[in-house]
Parts: C-alpha cells; structure tokens; sequence
C-alpha cells in the first residue's frame, strides 16, 4: 500500500540519525563555525555515522531491522550510540573545543533516560530525536526554532501507520526528550 511505503520512507528520512545532521550543522553554524569543517566531521561521524552503520551492519547481518522494531535488540545500539557521544566530545576537547559541549551533553543525557526507560518499556526514539534537538535550538538560541517541532507532525503519523509505536509510546518519547533537554540547558546555561 503506497500510504505505507510513505511511512517507511518519512521513517527513514526523518530519522534520529539524518535529523540529527541538520540539527548539528545549524548549531555548528550558530556557534560560529568553531571548529572548522574538522568539528563538522567529528559532530557528522559521532552523531550520525556511527549510530547509523551499527544498526546497519546488523541489518544487512540479518540481526535486526533498519528501525530496529524490538525493544530487547534496542540496548545494544543505545549503549554504542552513547559511547559514540563520549567519544565525540572527547575528541573536539583533546583539540581544544568545547563549544558543542551542551550539545554532546544533551544528545548523552537524554539517550541515557531513553536507554533506562527502555529496559521495560518501548518509547519513540523516533519521536525524541526530533523533539529534544528542537528544545536544545528553542532554549539555547531562539523560541523562533519552536517551528521545527512540526516535524513531529509526519513523524508521529508515519510511527502509527506502520504501528511501530502506540499513542503513548510515542508521547513518552517526546515528553523526556523535551523535557530532560529543557532542564539540562538552563541547568547548564547558569
């Protein structure tokens, strides 16, 4: 049915992984560009790249699925995708940058509170990658960046058409992002 296909593909497009490429080179860009194309590619491969080709080489091993549908499989790709966070962070710091700091640090945070949750409860990951990132741009820089959580909007349609998450899973995903993103940037902004 084309109406799945388009959830399939709203899924990927609009995925933790590629959203978070936009969300990191508009940030790059409201620091100043601090770092140069070099803390690009350490944001690029830390924050995309690695999380991605986990769950991709397992993919095409035939261990998992592309959005990784079953909550038990989910652990694995938290725990690499938290360590890749460390890493990026480690590596900007070691030549010396920390603008992107609140921004490794919110990315880690919140995965944490996701990771915990999911030990018993399946959550949207979906659903938190955009609306953390959104908070981090509406509380750090300007309440104009709210517009962005309308991306939630095909988003939350495509998780329910393909049913990969309930109403509530999907509301609990957005509401811990939102709200641990919110708390850490005015706990790290003071």
């Amino acid at each position: 049915m084309l109406s799945e296909k388009v959830a399939r593909l709203i899924s990927f497009v609009l995925s933790p992984n590629v959203y978070s490429l936009f969300i990191y080179t508009l940030y790059w860009h409201l620091v100043g560009c601090i770092g140069g194309f070099l803390a690009l590619l350490i944001l690029f491969i830390t924050i995309s790249f690695l999380p991605f080709i986990f769950v991709y080489i397992d993919m095409v091993r035939g261990k998992t699925d592309i959005f990784v549908s079953k909550r038990e499989e989910r652990r694995k790709y938290y725990i690499l995708t938290l360590f890749s966070y460390i890493m990026g962070v480690l590596s900007l710091n070691l030549i010396g940058i920390s603008a992107y700091n609140i921004l490794f640090f919110t990315y880690f945070i919140v995965g944490l509170m996701l990771f915990i949750q999911n030990i018993k409860y399946k959550i949207s990951i979906h659903a938190a990658g955009i609306a953390g990132p959104t908070t981090l741009l509406v509380a750090e820089y300007d309440s104009f960046y709210w517009l962005l959580y309308l991306v939630l909007i095909p988003v939350i349609w495509s998780r329910l058409k393909m049913k990969a998450h309930s109403k509530y899973q999907i509301i609990s995903g957005t509401l811990t992002s939102v709200f641990m993103t919110y708390i850490l940037v005015l706990v790290l902004k003071a």
